[in-house]
């Protein structure tokens, strides 16, 4: 099943596979949601992941296939409907993680 959310365009792009990674390297390191771009608290996780605490979206992971797929394609969350995604699956009482083949992504 996809998420409920479309990404939109976004004027970052990135190109070469050392560039793509140091641009990630940069993004994920900031105290920034990676879906809002608010300020937000890293939360240090095992695994291919981003972790975020954010005061707007809450909770979440980003797996790091889709932030670099993101990156690469030039677009962003849709933020209002990622974070009611979100907050449908917090129900379960579990932090929500978004994987790649959950996204639909635009060309």
């Amino acid at each position: 099943m996809h998420l409920p959310f479309r990404c939109t365009g976004y004027t970052l792009r990135v190109s070469g596979g050392l560039t793509k990674l140091k641009k990630l390297q940069n993004v994920v390191s900031a105290m920034n949601c990676l879906i809002c771009v608010r300020a937000a608290e890293r939360i240090e996780c095992d695994g291919p992941w981003e972790e975020r605490d954010c005061p707007e979206c809450g909770r979440y992971r980003v797996a790091d296939a889709l932030i670099l797929t993101l990156m690469e394609q030039g677009q962003i969350f849709d933020v209002s409907k990622t974070r009611s995604w979100l907050d449908s699956r917090r129900k379960n009482g579990n932090v929500p993680s978004i994987e790649i083949h959950q996204a639909l992504l635009l060309p």
